[in-house]
């Protein structure tokens, strides 16, 4: 290999000050990498100390949100998340605005924005728990539809429309609407009709067809073509409901039925009671509910998780259910107007966007300048290891 020409002397002493020069550059970078590490640390303890403080007051709103959920149903479809704030610093997301340097503050800080509704909570258990109790052990009044009307299409579980006919020639009538009982030989159903459609089927002797759209409230199985209609639903007797065996075979399917459909019911009822007691569990000693709330409470529940053992429809068994409705009933209300008054008088709304400007602030927030200066710690970081490498370089060029 040929040998390159060494260095002149004064090119020596030119590329030594070269690597001089690139020796105290990575020297003084690293200077200003040693404040930046202090500052770093001071910046991280008063990061730390405003997230303590941003997470207590989301914690405390949170546990109260949550047992609300449970309690009316009402909950926020899209509540604050982290993934907020890590937009945020990102300059993006629904808190970022070009036009202020403060987080914007979305409904979400302060309860509102989009809210959702929770059918399983405990509130909306109510009416139906009652509606259904009282068709198992009374039934309804329903409509009366023309003597002579019959069902043209089969009705199973799935019709969202039933067709019915008079006798031929028997000209126009008027089909009510509202709950009434479709019965064959075998089988019964109980069903609403919401609208009715007319249709001509012969212009003479005129006959004609009626489409009812209908809502099943209670069916097994298949009501045949030929159906006819029952405009009262007399419920069971407190036997049958006891054994569960219907006195009209034709019935046995709506008693097995309704009180499948009442056991869903009280599981919700029970089950929106079980999350109400883990939401309490998170919220602050001096928050919880007073001791009596407490107890009652804890006794509904108890209660319903016993009645779900058997789940009996008897007069005794729909008696434990509405017992517990009844003392939840005033309780549970008290409740919802209890935590909207106590996160609002608590400012705790406040309390907890105050934290979230002291953190992620762009000017001056605790995390926008922990974020900041990190970012130039790394640009400087580069920049020792570039002049390092270049002393290096230069010092194998004169070697």
């Amino acid at each position: 290999m040929p040998i390159p020409p060494a260095p002149t002397p004064t090119q020596q002493t030119t590329i030594e000050g070269l690597v001089t020069l690139a020796n105290t550059e990575a020297t003084s970078v690293g200077n200003q990498i040693a404040v930046l590490d202090l500052s770093l640390a001071s910046s991280q303890e008063a990061k730390t100390f405003y997230q303590g403080q941003y997470d207590f007051w989301h914690q405390y709103i949170s546990a109260f949100e949550l047992e609300r959920r449970y309690l009316d149903g009402y909950y926020l479809t899209t509540p604050l998340v982290p993934a907020d704030f890590t937009a945020l610093q990102a300059n993006s997301g629904r808190l970022f605005s070009t036009a202020q340097s403060d987080p914007v503050r979305i409904g979400e800080f302060d309860g509102a924005g989009g809210t959702a509704f929770d059918g399983t909570a405990e509130i909306p258990q109510y009416g139906p728990e009652a509606d259904l109790r009282a068709t198992l052990q009374f039934g309804f009044v329903g409509v009366t539809l023309p003597a002579g009307v019959e069902t043209l299409t089969a009705l199973t579980t799935a019709s969202t429309t039933l067709d019915v006919q008079k006798l031929p020639g028997a000209g126009q009538v008027v089909i009510p609407l509202g709950k009434t009982v479709v019965l064959t030989i075998l089988n019964a159903a109980l069903i609403e009709i919401t609208g009715v459609t007319e249709t001509l089927v012969i212009p003479f002797p005129p006959t004609y067809a009626y489409t009812l759209n209908i809502n099943i409230l209670s069916l097994v199985g298949t009501v045949g073509i030929g159906a006819t209609f029952t405009p009262n639903f007399l419920g069971f007797s407190n036997a049958e409901r006891t054994s569960m065996v219907a006195a009209n075979p034709a019935y046995q399917g709506i008693l097995t039925d309704l009180r499948a459909q009442y056991l869903v019911i009280v599981t919700a009822f029970r089950d929106a009671l079980n999350q109400q007691g883990l939401a309490i569990a998170q919220q602050t000693s001096e928050d919880v509910p007073d001791t009596a709330y407490l107890a009652a409470r804890t006794q509904a529940q108890t209660d319903l998780t016993n009645y779900l053992v058997t789940g009996l429809v008897s007069n005794a068994g729909l008696t434990v259910v509405q017992t517990v409705q009844g003392t939840r009933s005033t309780a549970s209300g008290g409740r919802v107007t209890w935590i909207a008054g106590r996160i609002s008088s608590s400012s705790a709304y406040d309390e907890r966007y105050t934290q979230t400007q002291r953190l992620h602030n762009r000017n001056d927030g605790s995390e926008t300048f922990y974020q900041k200066t990190t970012a130039q710690k790394a640009t400087l970081v580069a920049q020792q290891t570039a002049c390092n490498a270049r002393a290096a370089n230069l010092a194998a060029d004169i070697a």
